[in-house]
């Protein structure tokens, strides 16, 4: 393939070199100068052949000529991180600055274990965090940020001794918020679409019926790649849901269809069902008791190192040019011809 076809016109200045040809004074040293003569009139080292052979090549190299091939490259993925921290009432400490006592405190040291590992990319890109809080309803801290320590400030300056903190615990608003902030990021699903998600999430089962709107999300689910949900709860639910609540299973099967990975640690014992279930979608399921913070340090730890040397590979069609090539050869060809020109046409012989 010729990409630049035009760069042909590039001939017309070897007329102008030919008329300026005899300013060069370069020559080579030979000491039978007449040998010489003899030998380049009758071979392919006469200059003008090794001019015009040069010229071809320049002309060649101006038009760019290219070869593709494909190649497999190594893309280490970019990670999106939502943690959903408890604020119920039985997490708060009244006593204390912000209400952050031990309960508290467990947690969000577990969370800054991962904020600490987030933007050490070998590559150079960061990975995403957002942050959650519920108690009777769920409210977004921040949404998904390249800047792990705007996340853990926003975290620590919550006063949860206040309205809406401080209250009950609707686990399942927390893990719709966390779903729904994935989703809509840049546009990806339409708000008419997380609308019917959710009211499709509602009522007892484990399951969700799929429809077509739901199939259409899941068709995109690439654009989901990479992506966990971190939920930190101290309270007793119940997961199966009703006709007034959404259920847990439901979402986090959905997000199993989706390639979502969902994380899930409780103070208290954890449904087997639902552990089973965090762990289909790649995610798990602990039970940490009394707010062990150096155990909880490490679950976080081990949930964002677990998943840092993950890559994706892609294909790419990359163009390989002749140019660099074909120019140096005809630059070699046309001062090689020069030279033998200028020395024989020499009138003496140097020995």
């Amino acid at each position: 393939m010729i990409e630049h076809p035009y760069l042909l016109l590039l001939l017309l200045l070897f007329p102008v070199y030919f008329y300026y040809r005899n300013v060069t004074k370069y020559y080579f040293r030979h000491a039978y100068l007449e040998n010489l003569r003899n030998k380049t009139s009758k071979s392919f080292f006469k200059w003008q052949y090794l001019i015009l052979a040069g010229a071809f090549l320049l002309a060649l190299a101006a038009c760019n000529i290219v070869w593709k091939n494909k190649e497999s490259v190594r893309v280490y993925q970019v990670h999106k991180y939502v943690l959903v921290n408890d604020g119920s009432g039985s997490m708060v400490n009244f006593s204390k600055e912000n209400g952050i006592g031990d309960q508290l405190i467990a947690v969000l040291s577990g969370n800054d274990k991962l904020f600490d590992f987030l933007g050490k990319r070998k590559d150079g890109s960061k990975d995403l965090v957002g942050a959650i809080v519920f108690a009777d309803d769920a409210f977004t801290v921040s949404g998904l940020t390249d800047d792990p320590r705007f996340v853990q400030k926003k975290l620590k300056r919550i006063d949860y001794r206040i309205p809406p903190m401080a209250g009950g615990t609707d686990i399942e608003s927390g893990l719709w918020a966390a779903l729904e902030m994935l989703l809509s990021q840049n546009g990806e699903v339409k708000q008419e679409e997380l609308d019917h998600l959710q009211f499709m999430f509602y009522g007892q089962g484990n399951e969700v019926k799929k429809d077509d709107m739901l199939d259409s999300i899941v068709s995109r689910k690439d654009k989901f790649a990479g992506s966990s949900i971190i939920i930190f709860t101290d309270g007793i639910f119940n997961a199966v849901g009703d006709r007034n609540k959404m259920s847990s299973f439901k979402i986090i099967n959905f997000c199993k269809l989706l390639g979502i990975r969902v994380y899930f640690i409780s103070i208290f014992d954890l449904d087997k069902n639902l552990v089973t279930v965090c762990r289909d979608t790649g995610g798990r399921g602990d039970v940490v008791k009394g707010y062990d913070q150096k155990k909880l340090e490490q679950i976080y730890e081990e949930i964002v190192t677990s998943q840092a040397n993950e890559y994706t590979t892609r294909e790419q069609t990359v163009d390989h040019s002749l140019s660099d090539l074909l120019g140096i050869g005809g630059l070699y060809l046309v001062l090689l011809g020069l030279f033998f020109h200028n020395t024989t046409q020499l009138n003496f012989t140097e020995v």
